[in-house]
């Protein structure tokens, strides 16, 4: 019986139109189907490629929406949108460049601020303020909150701690 329950949902979920489940909240689900999506609607309906996209960007799934932007090539809309997660996507690398201790001057950089983006709201925080690095991390208070951001391990992965009145609120991994 479970099984049957399981499959019914299964066959639901995947029946269901990519608005629906979008407006439904179901950013994950959209995103791990991304590239059913990509063959789907790549070269016929951008709109939609873009809302996979949003999906992915909603879980921090960065490098997933990366790979809707190389296939957003059609229309203006498509296009800036795929400008915006690369703008992303490089954000992020620069910040973990950063952590990691380059030799990069983050004021010679020059891309657009994202302030409607965590990432790119710290790394504009970073670049004007240039906090001190610490065991590859910096912390510092933004609009009242404590941050802490740090890479994860080796990977391309960034880490994004969010305190407020000293208690964890948020703990966000960026892919």
């Amino acid at each position: 019986m479970r099984l049957f329950i399981l499959f019914l949902f299964v066959i639901n979920l995947f029946g269901q139109d990519i608005v629906t489940l979008f407006k439904n909240g179901q950013y994950l689900q959209i995103c791990n189907k991304r590239w059913d999506y990509i063959e789907k609607y790549r070269y016929k309906d951008e709109k939609k490629l873009s809302l996979v996209a949003y999906s992915c960007l909603k879980n921090y799934k960065l490098i997933f929406a990366l790979d809707l932007a190389k296939n957003m090539t059609v229309t203006k809309m498509g296009r800036n949108n795929a400008l915006y997660i690369t703008s992303l996507f490089l954000t992020k690398k620069l910040i973990i460049s950063y952590l990691r201790g380059d030799d990069i001057n983050l004021s010679a950089v020059n891309i657009p601020y994202l302030k409607d983006s965590l990432i790119g709201k710290i790394f504009r925080y970073i670049k004007l303020h240039k906090p001190a690095v610490k065991d590859y991390s910096v912390t510092f208070t933004m609009d009242g909150l404590k941050y802490k951001v740090y890479p994860f391990d080796h990977s391309t992965n960034l880490i994004i701690e969010i305190y407020k009145n000293g208690k964890l609120t948020k703990k966000v991994t960026v892919w």
